[in-house]
């Protein structure tokens, strides 16, 4: 029969060897967890930059759209031969002192606000199919910015010389 003794110097290490792997683990998921609170800040700013894009490019958009409307005086210069015309609609306030030729559209329940700027740049030639000696295109900028972006298109509108 064999004999078992104890070595009395190891009494307690596999308490300190639990213990020493318990921290790791719990470094370790506090790691993880500031990780993920800085991805979801990562992907609510992503989330917020993309609405805002978003919507200054609809703006745009919806400016475009206005401009080829006959009813709204956006589209309607006084002078098609005197460029870079900055139209801006009657009744709006600028935001600030810097934007002083920006309108600004209020936030709805489901949409930022934004600030726009429609400028009449020129006219030219139609666009092949209109007769030239007849028709005319008038080309126009529209600006539009939310909070942190921003979209610029050129718009023509085709309509009577």
């Amino acid at each position: 029969m064999t004999n078992l003794t104890r070595n009395h110097s190891e009494r307690g290490a596999a308490l300190v060897v639990c213990l020493l792997i318990m921290a790791v683990l719990a470094l370790l998921g506090a790691a993880m967890l500031a990780n993920s609170v800085l991805e979801l800040h990562i992907g609510g700013n992503q989330r917020e930059s993309k609405v805002n894009f978003y919507t200054a490019d609809g703006a745009a958009r919806f400016q475009v759209t206005r401009l080829s409307s006959p009813n709204d005086p956006m589209g309607n210069v006084a002078d098609v031969d005197t460029p870079n015309q900055e139209l801006v609609p009657s009744g709006t306030e600028p935001a600030d002192a810097n934007m002083a030729h920006w309108a600004v559209a209020a936030a709805t329940a489901n949409y930022p606000s934004y600030h726009y700027r429609v400028v009449y740049l020129r006219k030219g030639n139609p666009p092949k199919g209109y007769s030239a000696s007849t028709f005319a295109g008038f080309f126009y900028q529209v600006d539009c910015l939310g909070q942190d972006a921003g979209v610029s298109l050129i718009s023509m509108k085709i309509g009577p010389k």
